[in-house]
C-alpha cells in the first residue's frame, strides 16, 4: 500500500525546507539529498510509520554519501 498523493505532497510542503538545511551540514548540494529521500519513500511499497523521522535519516544518509563521493 502505497502512501497517497496528498499525503506526499504535505509532506513535501512541511518538511523540504528544513530537511535542505538539515542535510548543509553533510552535503554541497542538499536539494539533490533531499530529492533522493522524497524519491525513495515514493518507491516503498509500504509507508513508514513516522514517515517525517524515516525522511530525516533518507536525507541524512543521502547527504554523508554524496559528501563522500564531494571529498
Amino acid at each position: 500500500m502505497h502512501m497517497d498523493a496528498g499525503t506526499f505532497a504535505r509532506l513535501a510542503e512541511t518538511h523540504a525546507a528544513r530537511l535542505v538545511l538539515y542535510a548543509r551540514q553533510w552535503a554541497n548540494a542538499p536539494e539533490d539529498a533531499v530529492q533522493d529521500a522524497f524519491l525513495k519513500l515514493a518507491r516503498l511499497s509500504m509507508p513508514p510509520d513516522d514517515p517525517v523521522a524515516w525522511l530525516y535519516r533518507a536525507t541524512r544518509n543521502a547527504a554523508i554519501d554524496a559528501g563522500k563521493g564531494q571529498r
